[in-house]
């Protein structure tokens, strides 16, 4: 892939970051995310800022909370395993990255 189109994928995944963070600045909370069985666009950007925050909390981490889904754990128990938050906490961890440390799930 070169540069440009490097550049432009991070400049529209971005974009979306930030119309989902106001989503939930305003909401006050991710409406259901974690808990729906298909995710549609409109929330990828929560998603991939989600996944941002979980990388930077501990890249080893989120290692091993693949590798918990990848042998059959759940979503939340992986994370419990993994970071020792469940689906609250990690709200709780992206509200607090937009200035919405209430956000809820």
């Amino acid at each position: 892939m070169d540069g440009s189109v490097h550049r432009e994928n991070a400049g529209a995944a971005h974009k979306k970051q930030e119309r989902a963070a106001t989503a939930a600045q305003q909401s006050g909370n991710l409406d259901g995310l974690f808990e729906m069985k298909s995710v549609s666009s409109e929330y990828y950007g929560a998603g991939s800022a989600i996944v941002d925050v979980l990388l930077k909390s501990g890249a080893g981490n989120f290692r091993d909370f693949f590798i918990g889904i990848k042998s059959g754990l759940k979503v939340e128990e992986s994370l419990q395993k993994s970071y020792g938050v469940n689906f609250e906490g990690v709200a709780h961890l992206y509200g607090r990255t937009i200035g919405r440390p209430d956000l809820t799930p």
